[in-house]
């Protein structure tokens, strides 16, 4: 006997959605580095745009 169900569809929809979820904040992040890289965007307003400090974003920039 199972003390609990596995819904195979659901936890593929859930996969599914953490990663579209995933993919859209890589994309987010790497619009806003293209952005500071062509001068666009300052990086204090590109950190404030993803919500973490500017040194964090000046870490993903230098790894880029």
């Amino acid at each position: 006997m199972l003390l609990t169900e596995y819904d195979e569809i659901e936890t593929m929809k859930m996969i599914e959605r953490d990663a579209h979820r995933k993919g859209m904040e890589e994309g987010q992040i790497t619009l806003l580095l293209g952005l500071v890289k062509d001068k666009i965007l300052s990086i204090t307003e590109a950190a404030k745009r993803l919500n973490i400090s500017e040194s964090e974003f000046q870490k993903r920039l230098s790894e880029q």
